[in-house]
């Protein structure tokens, strides 16, 4: 609940609402004509008439002015009095309003979180399961927020009082999660009465079997008699007056003022005498009126709910599944099997007569989920895998069928830790309703009773049906269909819920005259599960759970019995008895995490690089490319997804492939080379990374180049393999040209979306080669990152000839000394500014050098240059290339520090100046 003891403050779900402050009343203008018009009018009449009474008559006009005033003011008072009277009646109306809600919160917040006092009151109360009481205690009663508004209107302390009087409620149950170690501090005798009644209070609302008390040297003699003391496994450990914390309990003690809090203590409640006192926990602080209990009322409570729990045990003791005798029935035509007892028989169901089809419902704790492992269990110790197969459904938290994966007749375990293995199973049971039904229909027969029919009957257990459903809503149609057909195919549904209403549709309710009903809230789902309101009756304390209501399409009354609880024990024993026997899987094993090349078969056309999942039709495919015959595949793939190894595979598998260098320069020159190769599979890793590197225009122009390759891949007989992280650009339409769609781990699902998946396949944790292909899962080997051998550097070194070099780079100075020492002292270097310039074209053995706008300047040294002579140009000076050397064509692609050699009558080549 929200007004449990946190820094969170509950929200009104609507304000109450005070008068608005009256309009300011217009003040009355004074009537300055009417005072003045008799004055005039009688000094007119006193100077015509020379009568004292036109005097008289003069001063009308004052007396009328102040009559007037008069008026006014008494009623503005008049108009004050009423507005007051209005405020006093509104002020007391929304108190009287926040009066009744703060006294319907305050009795449904002690119904909810009732304290010891009125645990007391009604025993029926004991043990009962409520979802807002498990794991809290009631400290005793104090002021809380209540959050209730008051919306604006007037103001004035009032009204500020009034609002503060609406968020406070008084009197209210200060409840404390217990999440942590908690310690009263006080005097002793007032410290152990709260103690007492925190201990008390929490075993009034946790039953044995939800709450273990461990004492320590410190506790109370009273306290040894409680059951949660004497009998109870629980997970869940309250240590009391212990000296040394407990691993994983949550302490309860107390000291005196002044002493050290004990360890792990995370609430304190300093306490007086009076029992006020102050709840400390993190950082917030409460004042409260503590609840107390003297021990020989302790003693009393305690030996109540030992009589309670003692009653439970020897009304209905526990059936244990060990000690239940199974009678398998002839598993063509029936499976029954013992779940429980009822007094000292067995009860018996039979999932194939009694249904086709069972529904198990049970709130929480209940023990529907033991039921329905106990029914897995005995349809196994009662049959053979080659009689019965099982499909089990967790969704509730995926370890409840967990122990039952030993045994031969689980065929696999679905849970809501695991989506794509569960959506696996929305293809694998439509392919296993078609089987079957191709298995009935070539023996000749009706349904699986017949002889001819060679299938093991599946039934498919689910615990949980709501959330299954809304986690795979498409798993609602195929559970509709197995409903109706089940029986003739052998396919049958035990589906456990919480509730029918609302969970299971109509259609599948009809199809399920086989109905279970352990404890449940609501009567309405106790009469539309079993026809009576027996299952609501059902105690909601250890004495309740497994305590269930069966009712068969022939039974006339519901039966009760108390269902076999089951252990690992019992599934050790089973499995040890059953031989490993091989049956038909009624949905297909996930793919493995890797595959070895090794593994790979061997297709009668083409090279085997993966294994897909052909769902529909149980079984596993090899991934095949055929070289020289498809055109190609797009491989998409984001970080460690595969891709280079998938590349690395298919360059080692097939003879005739060209892999496109990572090396820029290598990239380029293999771009330039392709038209004429005879190569048949041409893989290029991260092409989107290379395109991106190179700067414009190789970048525009190798894009273009990469199109019109794989364009004409079909005619060339040629096969294209590209990996990327994204198709942009001209890569959006290559990846347009290539039939073949591999879909790799992408790191977002508007990544995995845009590459043409969608939200529901997207898996972020695919292992490496895990993928989509032409909408099955497919793994592709996984082979060994292997070093690439060393390739020969893509640009050669320069040697120089006869005839003048010109070397135009920016700064060419500074490689003066490099090129003296390469190239030999016999060498001439002159800067092309220099007036020699020209007349050094005519020697054989001379350099020019000089920058780009040196040479546009000295235009005859660079034509003679062009014409008779060699040109250096550094990559660097790309934007002069055209203009310096007539070539309109765009040269190899060379990264800094490379050079491009220009020399009339060739093309031009990239190289080094120096090795």
């Amino acid at each position: 609940m929200s007004y449990v003891l946190t820094a969170a403050q509950p929200t009104a779900d609507a304000p109450l609402t005070l008068p608005a402050p009256p309009a300011p009343r217009k003040r009355s203008a004074i009537p300055l004509a009417a005072a003045v018009v008799p004055i005039l009018g009688g000094l007119g009449m006193y100077l015509l008439t020379q009568s004292v009474i036109a005097l008289m008559f003069a001063a009308l006009g004052p007396v009328m002015l102040v009559a007037t005033m008069l008026d006014a003011a008494r009623g503005k008072r008049a108009d004050a009095r009423r507005y007051r009277k209005e405020i006093r009646q509104a002020v007391a109306a929304v108190t009287a309003q926040i009066d009744t809600q703060h006294d319907a919160e305050r009795a449904l917040r002690w119904s909810t979180h009732p304290d010891l006092s009125r645990l007391t009151e009604r025993e029926e109360e004991f043990w009962r399961v409520h979802p807002q009481r498990e794991g809290t205690v009631v400290v005793g009663a104090g002021t809380m927020g209540m959050g209730l508004e008051v919306a604006r209107g007037i103001d004035g302390d009032e009204a500020q009082k009034l609002r503060q009087y609406a968020t406070t409620l008084q009197r209210a149950p200060l409840v404390l999660p217990l999440d942590g170690g908690v310690c009263v501090r006080g005097e002793p005798l007032v410290a152990r009465a709260v103690l007492r009644a925190l201990v008390l209070q929490a075993c009034c609302t946790h039953a044995p079997e939800q709450l273990r008390i461990v004492l320590g040297e410190q506790a109370e003699e009273w306290m040894v008699a409680l059951p949660h003391v004497r009998y109870s496994t629980a997970a869940r450990v309250l240590a009391v007056a212990v000296a040394e914390p407990i691993p994983a309990a949550i302490s309860l003690n107390w000291c005196l003022p002044g002493d050290p809090l004990p360890a792990g203590c995370r609430t304190v409640i300093d306490i007086g005498a009076d029992l006020r006192g102050v709840v400390s926990r993190d950082s917030l602080r409460h004042e409260v009126a503590a609840e107390a209990i003297a021990g020989l009322q302790a003693t009393a409570i305690a030996q109540v709910l030992a009589a309670k729990a003692n009653e439970a045990r020897a009304i209905e003791p526990i059936v244990y599944f060990a000690d239940l005798a199974q009678h398998p029935g002839e598993p063509h035509r029936e499976l029954p099997v013992a779940l429980g007892r009822s007094g000292s028989t067995a009860v018996t169901v039979d999932i194939v007569n009694d249904g086709p089809h069972a529904v198990v419902v049970g709130t929480t704790g209940s023990g529907k989920s033991e039921l329905l492992v106990s029914w897995a269990l005995a349809l196994c110790e009662a049959y053979t895998p080659e009689q019965v197969t099982l499909l089990l459904a967790d969704f509730k938290g995926g370890t409840a069928f967990d122990p039952l994966l030993a045994l031969p007749h689980v065929t696999g375990i679905l849970t809501d830790l695991n989506g794509a293995m569960a959506r696996r199973a929305v293809l694998s049971l439509q392919a296993e309703i078609r089987r079957r039904e191709s298995a009935i229909a070539s023996a000749g027969a009706r349904d699986i009773t017949d002889a001819r029919v060679a299938l093991t009957r599946l039934v498919i257990i689910v615990d949980e049906f709501a959330a299954m459903l809304r986690q795979l809503p498409e798993l609602d149609a195929v559970f509709t269909d197995i409903a109706a057909r089940g029986r003739a195919l052998g396919m049958h549904l035990i589906l456990g819920a919480q509730r029918a209403a609302g969970t299971i549709k109509d259609a599948t309710l009809a199809n399920t005259p086989l109905r279970i009903a352990l404890r449940v809230t609501d009567a309405t789902d106790a009469r539309a599960i079993i026809g009576s309101d027996d299952a609501a009756q059902i105690s909601g304390g250890i004495e309740g759970k497994g305590v269930a209501f069966v009712r068969r399409a022939a039974d006339s009354l519901p039966q009760r019995f108390r269902s076999a609880l089951s252990t690992a024990d019992d599934v050790a024993r089973i499995a040890a008895r059953l031989p490993v026997a091989a049956h038909q899987d009624s949905w297909w094993e996930p793919l493995p995490v890797r595959v070895a090349v090794a593994d790979l078969p061997t297709p009668a056309r083409g090279v085997a690089v993966g294994i897909a999942d052909d769902t529909e039709n149980l079984r596993r495919v090899p991934v095949v490319i055929e070289p020289g015959v498809e055109r190609g595949w797009w491989v998409l793939g984001g970080p460690r997804s595969g891709k280079t190894s998938l590349a690395q595979l298919m360059q080692h598998s097939h003879p005739d492939t060209i892999r496109v260098p990572a090396d820029l320069e290598s990239a380029w020159d293999c771009l330039q080379t392709l038209p004429t190769s005879r190569a048949t599979l041409i893989v290029w890793d991260d092409v989107d990374s290379a395109l991106a590197a190179w700067p414009e225009p190789f970048a525009r122009e190798a894009g273009e180049r990469l199109e019109q390759l794989v364009r004409a891949a079909g005619s060339r007989g040629q096969t294209w393999v590209l990996t990327a992280q994204r198709a942009s650009g001209v890569l959006s339409r290559v990846a347009d040209l290539l039939p073949g769609r591999v879909l790799l781990a992408v790191p977002s699902k508007l990544d995995h979306i845009a590459a043409g998946g969608t939200s529901s396949d997207h898996d972020p944790q695919k292992p490496p080669g895990r993928a989509l292909m032409a909408g099955a899962e497919v793994q592709f080997a996984l082979v060994e990152p292997r070093r690439e051998a060393a390739q020969a550097d893509p640009a050669p070194v320069f040697h120089p000839g006869n005839g003048p070099i010109g070397i135009v780079a920016r700064g060419v100075h500074q490689h003066v000394a490099a090129l003296h020492e390469a190239w030999g002292a016999e060498w001439t270097i002159v800067a092309v500014g220099d007036a020699a310039a020209a007349e050094s074209l005519n020697l054989s053995r001379t350099v020019l050098v000089g920058d780009p706008d040196q040479f546009q300047r000295a235009w005859a040294v660079l034509e003679r240059l062009r014409n008779t002579g060699t040109l250096i140009v550094a990559a660097e000076c790309l934007a002069d290339v055209r203009l310096l050397t007539g070539e309109r064509a765009t040269p190899p692609f060379a990264r800094p520090g490379r050079w491009w050699e220009f020399r009339s009558g060739t093309a031009p080549r990239r190289v080094r100046l120096v090795s």
